[in-house]
């Protein structure tokens, strides 16, 4: 399961759970729920904490498929992918800043 709505729909049926009580469960509409599992959304920060107990797995499987979370193999577009999407946009947005400011320091260097 390499994708949260992936790894959120399986632990919802696998313990017999409704998308009605997880949001009943998370005070969030079932139309919202239905979207985490279609990949059409992702669970806010706020969510995942209530989500996973709801769930009943950590945190960290929740988020990144296993427990004992290695990095080491994963490629940067794939640590990119497990962001949030609003922390996939400040991460564009901070690597064209810092690409702004390197052309500034090269070009005031020539």
């Amino acid at each position: 399961m390499d994708k949260i709505s992936e790894r959120i729909k399986h632990s919802r049926t696998a313990i017999g759970l409704k998308q009605k009580e997880v949001a009943d469960a998370l005070g969030v509409s079932i139309n919202l729920v239905s979207k985490w599992e279609l990949g059409q959304a992702h669970p806010r920060e706020r969510h995942l904490q209530k989500l996973a107990d709801a769930l009943q797995i950590s945190k960290v499987f929740l988020m990144f498929g296993q427990e004992y979370f290695d990095d080491e193999g994963l490629t940067l577009d794939q640590k990119i992918e497990q962001l949030t999407i609003p922390n996939q946009q400040l991460l564009k947005r901070f690597i064209e800043l810092l690409i702004d400011e390197q052309n500034l320091q090269k070009n005031g260097s020539s």
